[in-house]
């Protein structure tokens, strides 16, 4: 009977063997998975005509009274079309002032928009009435809480707090890449801002927004002028 052990014994090492094999090629494996992991390209986000890396994004709508229907348009068009575009794997949040400078959020944390969300968001936009004065600061540290690797920041006619980068600056350890976008705002620090984060700047006009955008401003001027009294006769 105790020869039958021997083979029993060969069987073992053999068994054994071929686990050491399947942890060896596991472990491979995990290691590979890892490495493309961490070696594929960010997914892509586009906004105002401009293309950069992001996982994460939250966008910031800073709009004062100063920036009238139109460039809130502007704003809004931007954002949702942005929205609409993100990969399956891209999250997001919106961030964006009422009247008297109360700050809303689109969802409170980061998630994947689908389309009913983008066209939820875009009505709910659509009835902001930005008026008063309102201040960036607050909103990066409500955008900061969501961790995300990009904000997006698109002023108009905003008002920068003078110490705005040194706060940002102080904080470059946790703070994310900042892009900022702006017209009639203060564009040396709105740049200063974005290149202390590894980002980038850019002043948008009419002419520069993408697609039907650029056909707002005419429209609305269109209907001014349609809908302007005329001018009492000499």
């Amino acid at each position: 009977m105790l020869t039958k052990g021997k083979p029993l014994g060969g069987g073992i090492r053999g068994f054994c063997a071929m686990l050491c094999l399947v942890a060896l090629g596991s472990g491979i494996l995990s290691s590979c998975q890892r490495h493309f992991a961490a070696g594929s390209p960010e997914p892509k986000v586009s906004f105002g005509g401009q293309t950069f890396g992001a996982r994460s994004v939250v966008y910031v709508l800073q709009s004062s009274g100063d920036a009238a229907d139109t460039t809130w348009e502007y704003m809004r068009m931007c954002v949702t079309k942005s929205m609409a575009e993100l990969g399956p794997n891209q999250e997001c949040d919106v961030i964006w002032f009422e009247s008297g400078g109360k700050m809303k959020c689109a969802y409170g944390k980061m998630k994947h928009p689908s389309a009913q969300d983008v066209r939820a968001l875009d009505d709910e936009l659509k009835r902001v009435e930005p008026r008063g004065k309102v201040k960036l600061w607050p909103a990066l540290q409500m955008a900061m809480t969501r961790k995300p690797d990009t904000i997006v920041v698109f002023g108009w006619g905003m008002t920068l707090e003078s110490d705005i980068c040194k706060k940002v600056e102080s904080l470059a350890a946790e703070m994310p890449r900042i892009y900022t976008f702006s017209g009639w705002s203060d564009d040396d620090t709105m740049k200063a801002l974005a290149e202390v984060t590894g980002g980038e700047h850019r002043r948008l006009t009419g002419c520069e927004l993408d697609g039907p955008l650029s056909v707002v401003p005419l429209a609305r001027t269109v209907r001014h002028f349609r809908t302007a009294p005329a001018a009492p006769a000499p």
